[in-house]
């Protein structure tokens, strides 16, 4: 029997960690398949990602953001490891800082007012399961965090108004105003 040229496709001592998978990428302990996507591909989707401007029935100083909805990881009653909820945080916060940027390019969000910034968000969950409206702004913390790094201010300005919607959409509409 032959050796294989590649050293890390022979066993070593070290147990399987150092042997290709079949997937081609490196085994360490325990193996995903490449079909299935991780949470930040499921938070970036390009057909979920809509940034809008606001209509004009809101008034000159609103802008209207739509964002995917946050990824089950972050919900307070999902009992996941801390670094896969960190990676979701990572990735949810990461495309709501990129859609406000692109939201920016594209004229939204120019003159923000001084002092408070309420900030409307219109929750449309993916399917009709009951969901608690405390976990849904709980898990739109980092949202929330991406839209403030995004607009260079602190997020403690921002007065949030939650509603639940009874449509389904697997969205969430923010809109960000200087008063209520």
């Amino acid at each position: 029997m032959e050796t294989p040229a590649d050293s890390s496709l022979v066993p070593s001592a070290w147990g399987d960690a150092g042997i290709a998978s079949r997937f081609g990428r490196q085994r360490r302990g325990h193996c995903f398949p490449p079909n299935k996507p991780t949470d930040a591909q499921r938070v970036c989707r390009p057909d979920r990602i809509r940034p809008m401007l606001g209509s004009g029935e809101w008034g000159a100083d609103v802008t209207e953001l739509v964002l995917p909805w946050p990824p089950k990881a972050l919900s307070p009653n999902t009992r996941v490891h801390w670094a896969v909820k960190s990676k979701a945080a990572k990735a949810y916060r990461g495309a709501c800082y990129w859609l406000t940027k692109q939201l920016m390019s594209a004229g939204g969000l120019r003159d923000l007012p001084e002092g408070e910034l309420h900030i409307w968000v219109d929750f449309y969950p993916p399917d009709r399961r009951h969901r608690d409206d405390d976990n849904m702004i709980s898990a739109f913390k980092s949202g929330r965090d991406g839209i403030a790094e995004a607009l260079g201010i602190n997020d403690k300005r921002f007065r949030m108004h939650p509603y639940v919607k009874d449509q389904i959409g697997g969205m969430v509409k923010v809109r960000i105003t200087g008063a209520p």
